[in-house]
């Protein structure tokens, strides 16, 4: 599955956009579905421990043709976040991969999931 940039292209598909010019990570099969992250993880808890472990998250928007190309969101939470940037990255990249997966199979995603770095695990009911 291609990594592509933000173009015109993709005008059907109201994304929010960063304020700074970057690379989008997002997902699409062209036809119909478009998921894209977040620019941003989120750490918390801000302050913590030694002894605490430390969760991330990061977002993603998508549009599927069956929803009418509305946009939905999903959170991920990532457990045990490594520490390299270009390992996070990868991380992120699988996430992407496994919520394009189900966005094939399904025309919908859950609001949340957790991703430990081997399994994603809806969180919702």
């Amino acid at each position: 599955m291609p990594i592509t940039s933000r173009d015109a292209s993709q005008a059907r598909f109201s994304f929010p956009r960063a304020p700074e010019p970057t690379r989008a990570l997002v997902r699409s099969d062209g036809r119909s579905y478009r998921l894209e992250a977040s620019d941003k993880i989120i750490l918390f808890p801000a302050r913590r421990a030694s002894d605490e472990q430390k969760l991330s998250s990061i977002g993603f928007w998508y549009a599927h043709i069956q929803s009418g190309f509305s946009t939905e969101s999903v959170v991920v939470i990532l457990r045990n976040l490594p520490h390299h940037p270009e390992e996070v990255i990868r991380q992120v990249e699988q996430v992407a991969d496994r919520l394009a997966e189900q966005l094939r199979k399904s025309s919908c995603l859950s609001a949340l999931y957790e991703f430990d770095g081997f399994q994603l695990v809806s969180m919702s009911c």
